[in-house]
């Protein structure tokens, strides 16, 4: 979306000033221009910066956000997406208009060699600066398909500019015109119908169409979700879904079998589990789809989606857009959440629906460490007065890059690295040797060798006392500092054969029954995504149905969470651990 605002305002701009001045060169044998001869006001300098350096940000706003510098700050469902096109594209539309009736007469400024008449028809019955009201609306649409700070702060800036500009205009127009003008000031708003007063209109302009285009695609309520979701239903029944996620943990294989299979039943839908050993493998099917020239009948309905292969497939074009705010469910989602707005720091943009959430969590033994540490800079104090009793998986390895990560989430890469290096002689056989894997950490915890083990796993505690791995007296802790938490996402293929089938698949797995179930520590014991604070009283119950025993080996409060860093970081950063921690 944000390309195609950065070719609206550039459209308008070229046909505003080149294509305008070459046509009235044609015609008239004159540009039009403005006339630098002469000595502008101050006010009117002002003015003049104001709102083009107002235009100026919104036209480098959807730029950055096009190149990825810059995110955007709501996703744009289809629905707000045509409405910015229409605003935008009526805004192009009435600076033609406007132009083509103030014929000769057009020119980006007043000079005093103008003609005397005064031009009331077209657009200008409607109001007296019509062009300007062109620009205010390119600018609002260009804001709606890219909905990030610096467009935002550019309509703003633009209003203001366009304001100030109006009113010098008006005096200039008032001291040639004189009554003739008062009378059709008198008639037409100087920006349209709405009120006679620049600034008032102006804003008024910018609310209403704001609001529109809110109401047409709003975050809290899933756009069409009540008008189109029976037809969806409809049209999945009987098909099968081929979920196509990773295969190698047997409690989501199990849940997916025994608790989601059954429910999506009842809905008309089967469901076929393909089991993956990387996320990659999905992701070449579809990639291999798309060469051979397929799009439509894939292979892959729905597939369970890390952020580095979803960031690489939204370049590709691989996704289904616009389709995850459709979900009902969606409307337990919280917004403002970009945990579930942003994957790995890349925006869902309507491609990818949430279904569980992982958080990075640590274990201690309640019967050797009376009381944990709390912060980073407590787990080093610990170190130094227990050397040996603290270590953590090498990178690559997932849980060893994910605590390196974690460190970086909270004191920054350089620091981080510098803390890492401070650590490593205070941690288990002097950080000679680091265990290869979060199942070789859990070992040396569980037989006492060290005192912390660690997983991005809420329930990893209470999965290793079932399994023997670890002592019925170890307990969950997570970091005051700043808990690295992220969440796990769906995607459909653009090219899958049975979307709508997917859609009912994803929309129950954001099912509350389901994320209560799924939150059960002896199913998964994965917090939920859902807004507990968006759901009704009965829907909130489900989540306090947990025997106590089991309630003590998750924790109870997650505490501040930390985004995870951007897809494309995580690979320079294990480069630099290993050339300048491990060495």
């Amino acid at each position: 979306m944000a390309w195609i605002a950065l070719a609206m305002v550039s459209l308008f701009l070229v046909m505003v000033f080149p294509v305008r001045a070459r046509l009235l060169l044609r015609r008239f044998g004159t540009t039009g221009g403005v006339d630098w001869a002469r000595l502008r006001p101050a006010r009117w300098i002002a003015a003049d910066t104001a709102f083009l350096g107002g235009f100026a940000l919104v036209v480098t706003g959807p730029l950055l956000q096009g190149l990825g510098v810059l995110e955007a700050l709501v996703d744009v469902p289809l629905a707000r997406a045509v409405g910015g096109v229409v605003l935008g594209g009526t805004g192009l539309a009435l600076a033609v208009w406007a132009q083509e009736t103030m014929g000769v007469a057009w020119r980006p400024d007043i000079a005093p060699a103008e003609a005397a008449e005064i031009v009331t028809r077209g657009p200008f019955a409607i109001a007296r600066h019509p062009s300007y009201v062109a620009m205010i609306a390119v600018a609002l649409g260009a804001v709606v398909l890219a909905p990030n700070a610096c467009g935002a702060l550019g309509v703003v800036v633009l209003l203001v500019g366009l304001v100030a500009t109006v009113r010098a205009e008006e005096a200039e127009l008032l001291a040639r015109y004189g009554d003739a003008y008062r009378a059709y000031a008198a008639r037409v708003g100087a920006l349209g119908p709405v009120g006679r007063w620049p600034a008032v209109t102006a804003a008024a302009l910018a609310i209403l169409a704001l609001a529109g285009l809110a109401a047409c695609g709003g975050s809290d309520e899933p756009t069409g979700s009540a008008r189109d979701w029976p037809a969806v239903l409809q049209r999945a029944r009987g098909d099968t879904v081929r979920f196509w996620m990773y295969g190698g943990d047997q409690r989501v294989n199990d849940y997916v079998d025994e608790d989601v299979a059954p429910a999506l039943a009842k809905l008309g839908v089967r469901l076929r589990r393909v089991p993956v050993g990387d996320t990659a493998d999905a992701v070449s099917r579809i990639v291999a789809q798309r060469r051979a020239g397929r799009r439509s009948g894939g292979g892959v309905d729905l597939v369970w989606i890390n952020g580095e292969n979803f960031a690489a497939g939204k370049r590709a074009r691989l996704w289904l857009r616009d389709w995850s705010t459709t979900l009902p469910n969606a409307r337990g989602l919280d917004p403002g959440d970009r945990t579930v707005s942003t994957d790995f720091q890349v925006a869902v943009d309507g491609q990818e629906s949430p279904w569980q959430r992982a958080a990075f969590v640590f274990a201690y033994d309640a019967d050797r460490v009376r009381s944990p540490p709390r912060d980073l800079d407590a787990l080093l104090a610990y170190a130094r007065a227990h050397p040996g009793r603290v270590t953590y998986p090498a990178p690559p390895d997932f849980t060893g890059s994910a605590f390196v990560r974690q460190v970086v989430a909270v004191k920054g890469e350089e620091a981080a690295l510098a803390y890492l290096e401070a650590l490593k002689p205070l941690m288990w056989r002097g950080g000679d040797t680091l265990p290869k894997s979060q199942a070789e950490l859990d070992r040396l915890f569980g037989d006492g060798q060290v005192d912390f083990a660690m997983a991005y796993d809420a329930d990893f505690v209470g999965a290793g006392v079932r399994k023997g791995t670890f002592p019925d007296s170890a307990r969950p802790f997570v970091l005051r500092s700043g808990t690295l938490a992220n969440v796990s996402f769906v995607a459909i293929p653009a090219d899958a054969a049975h979307p709508d089938a997917a859609k009912v698949l994803a929309n129950l797995l954001l099912d509350p029954a389901q994320q209560a179930r799924k939150a059960d520590p002896r199913v998964l014991g994965n917090p939920t995504v859902l807004d507990l604070g968006r759901l009704d009283a009965t829907q909130r119950r489900a989540f306090a149905r947990v025997p106590e025993r089991s309630r003590r080996y998750v924790p109870r409060d997650l505490g501040r969470l930390s985004a995870e860093l951007a897809a494309g970081r995580v690979a320079p950063l294990e480069r630099r651990w290993r050339e300048e921690i491990l060495r």
